[in-house]
């Protein structure tokens, strides 16, 4: 195997949000291996990037749930919206009520407005956030694989339901109880995998990789040695090759120990 591929929240992360104390020692024996650690998330590659210090620059992000691609500080694939959707869906969106759009790029992502309370949550999920006068000037130098729609009042009354109809090629997909993200229908974790595959000339048989959640389907399809957590959604399960432990019993350090023969206890 020469990826080991992680989702964030409830997979890698525990309930609390930390990071296994464990993991770094774990990242340096992979990496004796040979063996490249990943991350695959919804969440901006620059809030990923921030939270490894000891190891980012040799890490691959998988971002934006497949959209948007980076290996340690080189980026290396983006799942670029077409134009023409991006600003049918952003013009759109200023009409609606209550709910706040966010274009996310490579570079960086992009906001319109300084309301305080779309602001906190914004920055819980993106490191590198600029607020311009407009969206659709602001991103002609970058590229962007995922607008998402902050919601004041409901996500999937209010925000998804005034958009749904608007997003030409794109598919809208409620994400959170305030949020509607909005991507190409080809964007997924896996597609991000499949294109690996395609890049360096691997198959199946060289990824290892962990979820909890539907998010995390088309990605355990890609991967022969695919981990459902034991907290994971019960459909994510039966795609899943092998199952561990939850993310609060240290589930994935412990099947990576098991698969390259560590002592789980003596790191």
């Amino acid at each position: 195997m020469k990826y080991v591929i992680c989702d964030m929240d409830g997979t890698l992360l525990d309930s609390k949000k930390r990071l296994p104390s464990k993991l770094n020692k774990v990242i340096d024996e992979l990496k004796k291996r040979d063996v490249i650690f990943g991350i695959a998330s919804g969440r901006q590659y620059f809030n990923l990037y921030e939270q490894f210090p000891d190891h980012r620059d040799d890490m691959l992000f998988i971002a934006e749930n497949g959209g948007i691609v980076y290996q340690g500080k080189t980026p290396v694939f983006a799942d670029a919206l077409p134009m023409e959707d991006i600003q049918r869906v952003i013009i759109k969106a200023r009409q609606i009520k209550d709910s706040y759009p966010i274009a996310c790029g490579m570079k960086s992502a992009y906001l319109e407005t300084e309301d305080a309370q779309f602001l906190k949550n914004a920055h819980m999920y993106y490191a590198h956030l600029e607020i311009v006068d407009d969206i659709l000037t602001a991103i002609q130098n970058d590229q962007i694989a995922k607008i998402t729609l902050y919601d004041k009042r409901n996500a999937q009354t209010n925000s998804y339901a005034a958009i749904k109809a608007d997003t030409g090629s794109l598919r809208p997909v409620v994400s959170g109880e305030d949020w509607v993200d909005i991507s190409n229908p080809t964007t997924s974790k896996g597609n991000a995998i499949a294109m690996l595959k395609t890049k360096y000339h691997l198959d199946i048989d060289d990824f290892v990789a962990f979820g909890d959640f539907m998010n995390d389907y088309e990605m355990m399809k890609e991967c022969t040695y695919s981990y459902a957590m034991a907290n994971a959604h019960p459909d994510l399960k039966t795609v899943c090759n092998y199952e561990t432990c939850s993310n609060d019993e240290d589930g994935v350090i412990k099947a990576i120990c098991a698969l390259y023969d560590l002592d789980y206890e003596a790191l």
